[in-house]
C-alpha cells in the first residue's frame, strides 16, 4: 500500500506534528485518535436548586435510525482500520474515536477514508503547576 506523500487531505490531520509526520517517509509511529464522521452526542444539563449540587448531566437518547447508522459506520471503520493496521483498534465511545498506533503511510491512508472526520495526536495532557 504505497501512497504519495503529498496526496492526502491534510485538513483532516489536526496537529502540525502529525501533518509533518504524514509528509515523511519513515518508520516512526504515533498514537492517534481517529475521529469518525458521526453526529455529535446531545448532552443536556439541568441545574439543581442548590448551587452546591452543581449541574446534573444527561445524554439525550438518539433515535433508533441514528443508532443503527452510527453502529454500521463504526463497524465498517473498525473493519477498514483492522485490515490496514493488522490489529483491531480500540474504540472510545465517549470520544467517538478509535485509538491506534500508526506509521506515516498508514496516517495518509486513514486521512483519505470517507468515514474519518479528523485525526488527532493521542497524548497525555496535564495541568501546569
Amino acid at each position: 500500500m504505497d501512497s504519495k506523500h503529498s496526496d492526502f487531505p491534510a485538513q483532516k490531520i489536526a496537529s502540525p506534528e502529525l501533518a509533518r509526520m504524514a509528509a515523511e517517509d519513515s518508520c516512526q509511529e504515533a498514537s492517534v485518535l481517529i475521529e469518525l464522521n458521526l453526529p455529535p452526542q446531545q448532552v443536556h444539563a439541568k441545574r439543581q436548586p442548590s448551587a452546591s449540587q452543581g449541574a446534573q448531566w444527561s445524554f439525550l437518547e438518539e433515535s433508533a435510525e441514528v443508532k443503527e447508522t452510527n453502529r454500521r459506520t463504526i463497524e465498517a471503520a473498525s473493519h477498514s482500520l483492522q485490515t490496514l493496521l493488522g490489529e483491531t483498534p480500540r474504540w472510545l465511545n465517549s470520544a467517538r474515536a478509535f485509538v491506534a498506533r500508526v506509521t506515516p503511510e498508514q496516517l495518509r491512508i486513514i486521512s483519505r477514508f470517507p468515514f474519518v472526520k479528523a485525526v488527532h495526536s493521542n497524548r497525555r495532557i496535564s495541568a501546569k503547576p
